[in-house]
Order: C-alpha cells, then structure tokens, then sequence
C-alpha cells in the first residue's frame, strides 16, 4: 500500500517546474503579443497600448529575474545597449521636467501635481500628458528587444513563424470583412466599428482604422511568410512551405484589396526584392535539370494572378482609381516641407519631447499662413524621420537612427538562417520606406513588429566563437 507522501511530487519537482516556467514565460508572453498587438485596434488607443506596455514590462521582469537566478548578464551589443540608454535616459528626464498648463474642463482648472517643471530653466517635454503616451510603448519595445536577443535561434525563429501566422490570420479577416462589405451587407464590419459615415469604411481594413497602418503591417507579414517559403525550400520542408506559400497568397491579396496606395507600393517593392532573390537563387542552382523553367512559370502564375486582382479591385473600382488620381496632391496636403523647415529651425537640442509633434506644429500653422489651413489637424507629421528629429533633438535622433538602420545592413547572416534574415531586413526596409510618407513608426504595433524583425537580425551574425545559447 503506497503512503500518501509518496504520491505527492517532490520538491525537486516544483522547483524545476518553477525554472522551466520563469525560462520560457517571456518567450510566451512575446507570442501573445505578437497576435494581441494588430487584433487590439492596432494599440492606437490608450487601453490597449496600456496593456500592452505592462505585458512587456511583465515579461521583462521574468526574463531580468531568470538572468539574476542564474548569475549571468543578458547579451546585447554594445553600440545597441548604449542607444538604448541614451533613448530612455532622455525621455525619462523629458517626461519628469515637463512644462506645466492646465487642462480645461468648461470652466474647471483642475491642476495636477508635479506639474510645474522641477527644473524650469533645463530642457522639458512640451506636453506632459503625450510623453508617456509615446514614450513609454518605446521603452516596453526596447525591453522586448533584450528579451529576444537572448533567446535561442530556435525561440527567435518560432517568434517569427507566429508573427508570421499573426499577420496572415489577420489579413484572412481583413478579407472576410472586406468581401462581406462588398458583396452582403456590411453587418460584421459595421457592428464592430459602428462608424456614422459610411465613406469611412471604405478605409478600414480588419482592426485597423487607417488603411496605411493595415498596409505597413500586411507588408511585414508578407515579408516573413515568403522567408518561411524560402527557408522551407531551401530545408526541402513542403508542409512549412505549402503553408507559407497559402499565408503568403492571402497577404498579397489583402494588401491589394485595402484601399492604401502606399501598400500597393510596397507589394511592388517587396515583389522586385523577393523576386530578385528568386531569380538568384535559380541562377546558383542552374545545373539541376528544370529549375530555371519552372521558376519562370511560377513567376509567370504568380505576375498573372496578381494582375486579375488588381483589376478586379483597383482598376474596376471608381474609389480606388480616385485615390490614384489624387496621390500627388494627397503628399503635399499632409507632408508639409516648407513648414517643417521652419519648426526645424526652433527645435532645441534634445526636442521638443516624445509626442509633442500635435502641440506644438499649429503654431507653425498660424505662423506661416497659406501653406496649411487651420481647419486641417496634424497629430503626426506624415514623415516619422522629421517627426523624430522634432521629438528627439539630434542626439537621440542619431541613436534611433542607428537602431533603426543597422541592423538592416547587416552581411554576415549564419548560413541557416539567411532566409529568414533576408525576410527582416526587407521587411524593416519597407517599414522605412512607408515611414518617409506616413508614420508608422508612431504605432506600437508596428513599433513592436519591427523591433522583432530587428532584435533577430542582430541575432543572426556569424561569431567566430561559439556563443552558449540559454537553455
């Protein structure tokens, strides 16, 4: 007869429980990011970014906690460590010494506390309650950075298969809601928005209001789909790539059906790169008998496919031909160039701080009359380089800048993991392209989406030694 004490588990048990727990929690956490961020309205509003924030910090702590347990520091590159201090060290002080005003509500002056500047003759933010807003999903987006860059090759590359999977799945009910707007009665779309002007639907796509937003991200998830494709080819894996190839067909066609211009230039771009890289790829493997023909006609069903959609829903479609129309004047109406010019020419050393971009350009707007009517309301600059350098001075700009570019140039990928590393790196180069027509480095979700695409590519240089990975 067994005693009770025996079949209870022992404390070996609960502790190793416990170790495996706090060693794959933040791993865990950042795939449920991954589909919370673009299902969550894209964290454009204010409850979702807070979640998100405190998830991250969340993991963050668990990852820092497991490092301190097992007596070892975290890896991270020198040059990145030191933007990142530099990044956060500013906006911290920023944020603690900004300008003070009042809020008002009618005729109420409600005054909170701390908000006259502790140090009123040093650098401030301009505005107290946007800085936080933007700067803390930065610094959430950095922790995660640290958190990836200490996963196995094995955890980063399942991070990218679920954002992967995450984007696809998103622009499948992109689809379904565009389709059942175009051809049923708009039931589902309309009781999720519940918008009053039916025009505004039209711009809509999946859980992202902006239709450049929706672009930017169905860009990157077609960018790791086709490296998965790649990878899987190169592994011989047809399942991996079957899937991929399924992922990355409904991405190509929700990039076509939403209604953003900017995403339909960056499918093009992102065709040119991928194909380039094809062609490359069957010109090295040129002795094995059929390879080029068969990459012919593949190119040929996909180039053909392509084109009956966009005829389907761009050429046949009279909203879609106006929007195409009036591109040109659509860039100069939002990127204002000439105003921008003359904010630059006030912008303090350190900037005007994190989020301040929507305070403080309707000055320029009254200064400089004629160039943007009042009646229009910029709360991002349409240009996320300008609007950096607006809310960040120089300094801190170059450090983003380096964050941001770096890594996209990186060569020296391990050899196992050039295609998806090529993924990356396009993926980042289209998100920067976007960036200097829109602003989607002022969303989180994007935000966080590159910074993984980043965080990996950082991770996949060659090293002379064998670094130990963390189990």
């Amino acid at each position: 007869m067994t005693s009770g004490s025996d079949t209870n588990p022992s404390p070996s048990f609960w502790s190793s429980l416990g170790t495996e727990g706090l060693n794959r929690a933040p791993l865990y956490l950042i795939i449920g990011l991954l589909f919370y961020a673009p299902f969550c309205f894209g964290l454009r509003e204010g409850a979702g970014e807070l979640g998100f924030v405190t998830l991250s910090f969340v993991a963050f702590f668990v990852f820092c906690w497991q490092r301190f347990l097992a007596n070892q520091w975290p890896r991270v590159p020198g040059w990145l460590l030191f933007c990142f201090a530099i990044i956060a060290l500013q906006g911290l002080w920023m944020q603690l010494n900004a300008n003070s005003y009042y809020l008002q509500h009618g005729v109420v002056h409600t005054v909170r506390v701390m908000d006259p500047a502790p140090f009123p003759n040093l650098p401030g933010s301009q505005n107290r309650i946007e800085t936080p807003m933007q700067f803390h999903p930065q610094l959430a987006v950095f922790c995660l950075m640290i958190v990836i860059l200490n996963l196995t090759a094995s955890h980063r590359r399942l991070v990218l298969v679920c954002g992967a999977l995450a984007a696809a799945t998103f622009a499948l009910v992109g689809l379904a809601l565009k389709l059942e707007l175009s051809f049923g009665s708009g039931h589902f779309i309309h009781w999720f928005w519940g918008l009053t002007e039916e025009r505004s639907y039209k711009t809509i796509f999946a859980s992202f209001r902006y239709h450049g937003n929706a672009a930017t991200f169905l860009a990157i998830g077609l960018c790791l789909n086709l490296g998965l494709v790649f990878e899987s080819i190169g592994r011989g894996n047809p399942r991996t790539r079957s899937l991929a190839a399924l992922g990355s067909f409904i991405l190509m066609s929700a990039l076509i059906v939403n209604t953003s211009r900017a995403g339909w230039a960056l499918l093009c771009i992102i065709g040119l790169l991928f194909g380039a890289r094809l062609l490359f790829r069957l010109w090295q493997n040129r002795a094995q008998r059929g390879s080029i023909p068969r990459g012919i006609v593949i190119s040929s069903v996909i180039v053909l496919v392509s084109g009956v959609l966009f005829y389907a829903f761009i050429g046949a479609d009279s909203f879609r031909q106006e929007k195409l129309e009036k591109l040109d004047f659509s860039m100069q109406d939002r990127v204002q160039f000439t105003l921008f010019a003359e904010m630059w020419k006030d912008t303090p050393v350190f900037g005007f701080g994190p989020g301040a971009f929507a305070s403080v350009f309707p000055k320029y707007q009254i200064l400089h009359p004629g160039h943007l009517s009042m009646r229009w309301y910029l709360n991002e600059a349409h240009q996320d380089f300008f609007q950096l350098l607006f809310d960040w001075g120089v300094p801190a700009f170059l450090c983003w800048m380096l964050v941001l570019i770096r890594p996209l140039l990186s060569k020296q990928l391990a050899e196992d993991q050039r295609d998806l590393g090529f993924a990356c790196q396009v993926g980042g180069f289209v998100v920067l392209v976007h960036a200097m027509m829109d602003f989607p480095l002022q969303v989180t979700s994007l935000v966080f989406y590159l910074s993984v695409m980043l965080a990996c590519l950082c991770s996949m240089k060659k090293s002379p030694g064998k670094q130990t990975a963390p189990k």
